[in-house]
């Protein structure tokens, strides 16, 4: 067998956290970077020692105490037997009614969700009964749990925002209590630091001693594990912790009927991350949960189907079919066979629970269970919660082409998705984002969705059907977000227009809109005038070349008259904003030319920006901060006109809010090629150090900074050659070969704000002019 290459399962984790690893790293273990080489058999048996993160022994029979501090060698490939208690005559026939969808009552997702989170905020509870926090840090240290807790359960970013000045305010009042220290790094999710994760270490050393439940210290020492898989620096210290938590955790507080499922998410939560220390301490977790006294069977059967999967895929390797070795095929039929067994026996005792029969959709696609189809397992998982959203995406990966060999197979199951009319559940809505899902270029999305016929009309039904029900389960202002920009894009813009027209600046979702790389505000405006009277005459000259081409004085002198007769054609009030959009580049670029200053400011409505990834809040004309939108691509204002070397940038940008993560910003100018990022751009950034730095960037790479203070920069641009000041100074300039300065003049970040954080940057006096001195290579002056 090749060495393992841990494959990470998909499960609902996030109905518990919030957020999950989006990259597998490589074990590393302390020592030479051979040593990290290594497989997981080899990790370095010096970090076997006592941990003082793990569950109090006192709470371990001595079975099961063995069984989890076992550091010896286990067999990944032993068959588990386990026996079986439930009805060996169970009718395993599936129903097939012709219609996927159930008619009858069914069961929905919002009870779960409500059961998961009554089922974290026993935390709260806890602490208002354990802590020694008095009078103001008790009060406000509950409220911070409370809010915090729901926040991140929620995922909403507003919400986790003030739930962190709520915590420290019960910092800053008194509280020292370790379960409000460890909620206060937690709430940090990605961005944690090494001090973070030792802050939260030794926080969860003292929730034991406070007496703090079991679950919850798993929950906190699960943001420790997964620091060190991201920092690569993950050994068997860590996994010996995190099993014996699990451990601990199910010892304690054995889960009863109301709290199984979610005993089952943590269990597959712990398997997931597990895996990335590779199958033997995987399997070690497998064995400690196995000698559990009345561990719940169905868990049982859970966890070793899921355990199996694992060792299959192991064996199979996540490339395509042609690359897999014949032993990779014969392990892979007979492990997936085996959690085959396990899923369906889980599914019999509990058929009422979705968890296994999704799982099996899986393995009957990889060829585990020969009975039933995917989409016959889909149909089982379903009936028991009908909008169990794993098993959509599990369906929905199961029927594209590589497996099913079928490539109509998805499109007609997102058509199914689509047309469904249990409005009061989130699945037709589901159908739209499986829609994106579905394309290959998923950085290009937004026209490829709506270039397939029928694809919008499916959309709009599927909108309108939850705008005329009562209570819908998505809210009024997506709902209308998600119409205007799928209108936007096809071009429909009287339906465009009217689904802005329910919309508040502040409603509109740009984290839809960036997705699709649209401007939400910039398609408001044009469906205005598009949908008026003046839309046929708009379309007489190319307004994209305000943006893109060097214009000359007698052309803005074209495009300021045209401008003129379009307001008089359409003066509505709607429509005076994308008119102000095409006026304010026209008057910069008009002033660009006589060689004044040109001050880039700031109104209501942004005119003569591009803003993408962000929302904005304009303090004044020449300061404006704007805030990243997660998931919506890079915080970034462009300048709206062309701006041809040689010129000069002038600006101050500042870290908002000191307190937060805040990656690097600067000036962007050069060749980006957004179409392919294959182009060749340079990125100014200061950071920490006196000067910054400067280099030729692609797509991915770039590393993080925080601004301490306001940096101040100056930046000269000739055709071949550039020189920068950072607050005054002038900074070294290595020559960048093939740069040559396109016109386009960004500020902001390079790469997309991480999930689940926001980034606030305040940029103000920005401005250009044109440069007539020639360039250092030309002239031993130095232009200030």
């Amino acid at each position: 067998m090749s060495k393992p290459t841990t494959c990470l399962l998909a499960c609902g984790i996030t109905l518990l956290l919030g957020c999950q690893p989006n990259r597998q790293v490589p074990l590393a273990t302390p020592g030479s970077d051979s040593d990290r080489a290594e497989s997981h058999g080899k990790l370095d048996t010096a970090t076997r020692d006592a941990n003082p993160q793990t569950a109090s022994e006192s709470e371990l029979n001595d079975e099961v105490e063995d069984a989890a501090q076992s550091t010896s060698a286990v067999d990944v490939h032993e068959i588990i037997e386990l026996e079986f208690t439930g009805d060996e005559n169970f009718d395993m026939h599936l129903r097939r009614d012709g219609n996927p969808f159930p008619t009858e009552p069914i069961l929905f997702a919002e009870e779960f969700q409500n059961r998961i989170l009554e089922f974290k905020l026993i935390d709260a509870e806890d602490y208002e009964r354990l802590t020694k926090d008095t009078g103001e840090a008790r009060s406000v240290g509950a409220e911070f749990l409370r809010k915090s807790i729901a926040a991140r359960h929620q995922r909403s970013v507003s919400e986790i925002e003030q739930a962190r000045e709520i915590g420290k305010r019960a910092i800053a009042s008194g509280s020292t209590d370790p379960l409000i220290r460890a909620e206060l790094e937690a709430i940090k999710g990605r961005s944690l630091t090494l001090d973070d994760v030792a802050t939260m270490t030794i926080a969860i050393e003292e929730m034991k001693d406070v007496g703090y439940r079991p679950v919850a210290q798993f929950l906190y020492y699960h943001n420790v594990f997964l620091f060190n898989i991201e920092e690569r620096t993950l050994t068997l210290k860590h996994s010996g912790a995190l099993r014996n938590h699990v451990v601990a955790m199910l010892r304690s507080h054995p889960p009863d009927e109301k709290y199984l499922r979610a005993a089952a998410v943590l269990l597959q939560l712990a398997m997931q991350v597990i895996q990335f220390a590779g199958l033997e301490e995987t399997k070690r977790l497998v064995d400690a949960c196995l000698a559990i006294k009345d561990l719940d069977p169905w868990l049982k059967y859970l966890l070793v189907g899921q355990y199996y999967v694992a060792l299959g895929w192991e064996y199979r390797g996540m490339g395509v079919a042609s690359e897999v070795t014949d032993e990779g095929w014969e392990q892979f039929g007979k492990y997936l066979t085996e959690a085959g067994k396990c899923y369906t026996r889980a599914w019999q005792l509990r058929p009422d629970f979705p968890e296994a029969a999704t799982s099996l959709i899986n393995v009957s696609m990889a060829g585990g269970d020969q009975r039933y189809t995917p989409r016959g397992w889909f149909d089982c998982a379903i009936r028991a919660q009908f909008d169990h959203q794993d098993a959509y995406w599990t369906l929905h990966g199961a029927l594209q082409p590589r497996w099913s060999g079928d490539r109509t197979a998805s499109p007609k199951f997102i058509r199914e998705v689509l047309g469904s009319t249990q409005y009061n559940s989130q699945v037709p809505y589901w159908g739209l984002l499986l829609l994106e899902r579905d394309v290959d270029n998923i950085r290009g999305r937004g026209s490829v969705i709506w270039q397939e016929a029928g694809n919008y009309d499916a959309v709009k039904k599927m909108i309108h059907g939850y705008l005329a029900y009562e209570d819908p389960a998505i809210s009024t202002a997506l709902l209308r977000s998600q119409l205007a920009a799928a209108a936007s894009y096809t071009e429909d813009y009287v339906t465009a227009n009217d689904a802005f027209q329910g919309l508040a600046d502040d409603e509109i979702y740009h984290v839809i809109f960036g997705k699709l790389k649209l401007n939400p505000f910039e398609a408001k405006r044009l469906a205005s005038v598009l949908s008026g009277p003046a839309a046929e005459r708009l379309s007489e000259l190319d307004w994209s070349r305000l943006k893109s081409d060097y214009l000359s004085v007698d052309e803005l002198n074209v495009y300021a008259t045209e401008l003129a007769a379009l307001r008089q054609l359409d003066p509505a009030e709607a429509s005076q904003p994308y008119w102000d959009s095409l006026e304010q580049p026209i008057s910069w670029r008009t002033k660009y030319l006589t060689g004044d200053w040109v001050n880039l400011t700031f109104a209501e409505g942004m005119p003569g920006w591009q803003i993408r990834g962000a929302e904005y809040k304009i303090e004044s004309v020449d300061s404006v901060v704007v805030t990243s939108i997660p998931d919506s691509g890079p915080l970034q204002l462009g300048c709206g006109f062309a701006i041809d070397p040689p010129f000069t940038v002038e600006l101050k940008v500042e870290d908002a809010e000191p307190d937060r993560f805040c990656p690097e910003v600067g000036v962007l100018f050069g060749d980006p090629a957004p179409a392919n990022w294959e182009g060749k751009y340079l990125w100014i950034d200061p950071s920490q150090q006196l000067f910054g730095r400067e280099r030729v960037m692609s797509r991915h790479e770039g590393e993080e900074y925080k601004l301490n203070k306001t940096t101040h920069i100056l930046v000269h641009a000739w055709k071949d050659d550039y020189q920068r000041f950072l607050n005054g100074t002038l900074a070294d300039c290595e020559y960048v070969k093939d740069l040559v300065p396109n016109g386009q003049l960004t500020f902001g970040l390079p790469h997309t704000a991480m999930p689940f954080q926001s980034v606030s940057i305040r940029f103000s006096n920005i401005r250009v002019r044109r440069l007539t001195i020639p360039g250092p290579n030309e002239s031993t002056a130095i232009p200030q």
